[in-house]
């Protein structure tokens, strides 16, 4: 969770399909231009107006010297938690590999998810599709 637009309509979808007994784990990375305990309030309060915080845990991962954030997100997901999770759930600016525009490439935290796990994954961009009488971004 980076509080981009794209990762809060990720964390609403989720919210939106999950069934009553799912849990969701929300993972914040700290980062330079990142304020964790901010946006681990703005996500508290996003759960509490879905009716969600009893469901849910908030994961703040330390960021390291060196190293991506990509990659600690991977390696929490495949040393914690892989063998349980059902699908992974990403706000992401785009992944139309038609174009050679780079803005819509999956962004590193995106590559490193879907190439290095064997979870499922799935992207929440800009695009918006309208399934049934139901709009879902």
């Amino acid at each position: 969770m980076d509080g981009s637009k794209y990762a809060m309509d990720a964390l609403s979808l989720i919210c939106k399909i999950k069934e009553p007994h799912d849990k969701i784990t929300i993972i914040i990375c700290e980062q330079d231009n990142i304020n964790a305990c901010d946006l681990k309030e703005i996500v508290e309060y996003e759960l509490g107006e879905k009716e969600e915080e009893e469901n849910s845990t908030i994961k703040i991962l330390p960021s390291e010297d060196g190293r991506r954030a990509a990659d600690i997100i991977r390696e929490y997901i495949v040393e914690e938690c892989e063998s349980y999770i059902d699908y992974v759930f990403i706000g992401n600016n785009g992944a139309d590999f038609s174009s050679n525009e780079e803005e819509n490439y999956l962004g590193s935290v995106a590559n490193e998810i879907i190439r290095n796990t064997k979870v499922n994954v799935m992207f929440v961009g800009n695009k918006t599709k309208t399934y049934g009488n139901e709009v879902i971004p």
